[in-house]
């Protein structure tokens, strides 16, 4: 869901998102990683360890 306004079209593009999905996963010891290819886009993917 998103709202168009000012602030919500001031912040698109900065990154937040990604921001807080590293930080979050960090906290879990996790790793995120990312593969670009020009005119494809991105893959991102999210390791997290096993508990146990």
């Amino acid at each position: 869901f998103r709202v168009n306004n000012e602030i919500n079209m001031a912040a698109r593009g900065m990154g937040l998102g990604l921001y807080i999905t590293r930080t979050i996963v960090e906290m879990h010891e996790g790793e995120v990683s990312v593969v670009s290819k020009m005119g494809e886009g991105s893959t991102f993917t999210i390791c997290l360890p096993r508990i146990g």
